[in-house]
């Protein structure tokens, strides 16, 4: 969701050639990451497991393609 919503405002950025919308988008991810790597996945690491760092081996954390 995070991603999705990042490339619809990068897009409308493009759109309207605002830099400030970009910079934007850059810093939203910034934030976004970080909520992601310091609050939600240690949570989900505790709650699950062996079977959530199963999960985090195959799939990325950003775009959806599975690691080989």
């Amino acid at each position: 969701m995070y991603i999705g919503a990042l490339f619809l405002v990068a897009g409308f950025a493009l759109l309207w050639q605002s830099t400030t919308l970009l910079l934007a988008v850059q810093v939203v991810f910034a934030g976004a990451h970080l909520l992601v790597t310091l609050h939600e996945e240690p949570g989900l690491r505790k709650r699950f497991g062996l079977s959530y760092k199963n999960y985090c081996h195959d799939v990325s954390r950003w775009l959806p393609c599975a690691r080989l």
